[in-house]
């Protein structure tokens, strides 16, 4: 997953399943990022939030996760 964060002073960004509220990624700062998921279970698919905020403001974004067997 790649995604692109701006903003004044530098954002905090996280990646949240919403389902057990585990922090899965924490990115400080402004830029493009990537998110690679390694071993990855069929449980783990569902519903995340990648939230992004400073003092000035936040922004957020859910996103689903499907994961299929192989």
């Amino acid at each position: 997953m790649v995604f692109e964060v701006d903003g004044k002073p530098d954002p905090i960004t996280q990646l949240t399943n919403m389902e057990t509220n585990t922090i899965v990624a924490n990115f400080t700062g402004r830029g493009t990022y990537t998110i690679t998921i390694n071993d990855i279970s069929c449980i783990e698919g569902g519903m995340y939030n990648l939230s992004t905020s400073n003092t000035v403001g936040k922004d957020f974004k859910a996103i689903s996760i499907n994961v299929t067997g192989y």
